[in-house]
């Protein structure tokens, strides 16, 4: 009994181990990860599959319809006439049995409706193919900036780390000193309060960390159970050039998948309205059948047939089409605008995200110098301590300020890294950062 105790004690500790297991991700695994395991984007392939099957079957007016038809039937005649009824055992009454079997074909060889509408449904399967190319970036986009929040999030867990043990270190001098008779129950208590302050800090990072962690697992589809091991790869901070110029907002147009779908969108309204415009035009069809006929199925069967062509024109139809045409013309105009305010809303993100990208490189240059400044000032503070030539106030003050500047450093890096992300996105490729 024991060991059975002990084999399903061991079975469940190893089904914990395998949900609980560790994922090590960096930025390329977490962007390739997306298009197979992000819902956003699975929902618009598969809106993406139903766009390509209604281009089909509008295009299937465009081809033959040909149908198979069997029936049997049966019909009563009364006798109407009335010199047959008064005759002596006329039937007041007579039967009719007929059986068909037909092959019926329809060709539509003149309609601009048709051939329209299968134009408008491609163009309608282009635009969602933009519009799925769209998704796909931003989803990208926010996985990056998710990857990045969490990344800042463990690298203030390690700045805390390291100033808790600063804590320590100075609160350990401290005693000393003060075992030493150098020191003051004052310097003490500022070092225990240093340290008590960074404890309750590390608590609260924690759960910051672990609301980012469980962002970043929910938009990659990771497994809750999981932990992430974001790898420390180090990203280059530099400069490239950023100036703005009109022929690089040209060649950003082109690369976005919705002012591309909106061009589309645009064009494929276009032909909406010149289509409602031909819609009083005439329609001409072939029709033809062929098949068998008797009275019944299982009678001796003749041979039938019908060929005939026919041709079709609107005179009224209650300003149907007119209505169509404005209709059609309002929804152009309607695209139109939306173009423009795309247009001029890209220009202002592409100026924005390079400036910001600016902004964000020389923030990092600024507090790479300002942590490496507060060190130096740390370790002198300390320095003068150790020595008692000063209390341990400005050991503390050098303290705060070294974990300040080293917070505003993970934060100006953070912020680079999102500017860098934002304007890849802006570009119209989330990519190009791992480049």
């Amino acid at each position: 009994m024991l060991k059975k105790h002990l084999f399903l004690l061991f079975i469940l500790c190893g089904n914990s181990l395998i949900l609980a297991a560790t994922v090590d991700l960096n930025l390329k695994g977490a962007l390739d990860r997306a298009p197979e395991a992000n819902f956003q984007i699975l929902l618009s392939e598969q809106g993406l599959v139903v766009q390509e099957e209604a281009t089909r079957s509008a295009r299937s007016g465009l081809l033959p319809q040909v149908s198979l038809q069997a029936s049997q039937g049966r019909s009563m005649n009364p006798t109407v006439d009335a010199f047959s009824a008064a005759l002596p055992g006329a039937k007041k009454r007579y039967f009719n049995d007929r059986f068909d079997a037909l092959l019926r074909a329809r060709l539509s060889l003149v309609n601009t409706r048709t051939w329209d509408d299968w134009k408008i449904s491609k163009l309608t399967l282009q635009a969602t193919r933009l519009q799925l190319d769209n998704t796909v970036q931003e989803v990208l986009r926010s996985i990056g900036l998710a990857y990045f929040a969490h990344w800042r999030n463990q690298r203030r867990l390690d700045v805390i780390d390291a100033n808790l043990e600063r804590d320590r270190l100075l609160l350990r001098i401290a005693r000393d000193q003060q075992d030493a008779g150098v020191a003051t129950d004052l310097d003490v208590t500022r070092a225990e309060v240093r340290l008590a302050t960074n404890e309750l800090a590390r608590l609260q990072q924690e759960t910051t960390l672990m609301d980012s962690s469980l962002r970043l697992k929910r938009i990659l589809n990771i497994s809750l159970d999981n932990q992430l091991n974001l790898v420390r790869e180090a990203f280059d901070i530099e400069l490239a050039e950023l100036d703005y110029d009109r022929s690089g907002l040209a060649d950003v147009l082109e690369k976005r998948p919705d002012y591309r779908r909106l061009q589309t969108e645009l064009e494929r309204e276009s032909l909406a309205l010149r289509a409602s415009k031909r819609d009083r035009l005439p329609s001409l069809d072939l029709t033809g059948e062929w098949g068998l006929a008797s009275e019944s199925w299982s009678d001796s069967m003749e041979e039938q047939w019908a060929v005939g062509i026919g041709l079709s024109m609107p005179i009224f139809e209650g300003f149907r089409l007119d209505a169509q045409k404005r209709a059609a013309a309002a929804a152009l105009r309607q695209k139109e605008l939306e173009l423009e305010d795309l247009t001029a809303q890209i220009e202002a993100d592409y100026r924005l995200a390079l400036q910001t990208m600016e902004s964000g490189f020389r923030r990092v240059e600024v507090a790479r110098r300002a942590v490496a400044l507060n060190e130096r000032e740390f370790e002198l503070s300390r320095i003068r301590f150790e020595e008692g030539v000063a209390d341990n106030s400005d050991v503390v003050d050098a303290q705060a300020n070294l974990a300040d500047a080293e917070d505003a450093l993970v934060e100006a890096e953070y912020q680079y890294a999102q500017a860098r992300i934002n304007l890849a996105y802006v570009e119209g490729d989330v990519r190009a950062i791992l480049q």
